[in-house]
């Protein structure tokens, strides 16, 4: 389900500066924008059953459920710089109910954290988060 909706929107932002030798300042800006909304309507109990792989922009983003929230979270990998090891720490970073994180290969080889991401993404594989396994299509 899309929709399209285009307002006008004043934003009053309210804060507190803190200013060198004058203490606290209290201020308000007033903003105004003419902005164009793309909603989308997605299906939370499809996002908490499989983790997905996207390609956005050239770089992969994987949506991952995370056990505690119950909720998916979107990860962009950059995969030349980033490892299995980083990935598995944004998961955990990101969700401090998360345990254990392991990767592993169709045929059941355990992926070593040091794998680059780029090595991950070339077949499909499987994620155990806590005690939760996700199988991952990669040719999408």
């Amino acid at each position: 389900l899309k929709s399209k909706v285009t307002k006008v929107t004043v934003f009053i932002c309210m804060y507190f500066q803190r200013l060198p030798f004058q203490g606290w300042l209290y201020k308000r800006l007033d903003l105004v924008h003419i902005q164009s909304f793309l909603f989308y309507s997605t299906s939370i109990t499809n996002s908490l059953d499989t983790v997905s792989v996207y390609n956005e922009n050239g770089l992969p983003k994987i949506i991952i459920p995370l056990p505690s929230r119950r909720e998916a979270c979107s990860f962009i990998l950059k995969p030349l710089q980033h490892t299995v090891g980083d990935l598995s720490n944004f998961i955990k970073c990101e969700d401090s109910g998360v345990d254990r994180i392991t990767f592993f290969s169709e045929d059941g080889t355990r992926i070593a954290k040091s794998n680059s991401i780029s090595d991950l993404l070339t077949s499909d594989f499987h994620i155990i988060i806590n005690d939760q396994k996700y199988h991952v299509d990669t040719s999408s």
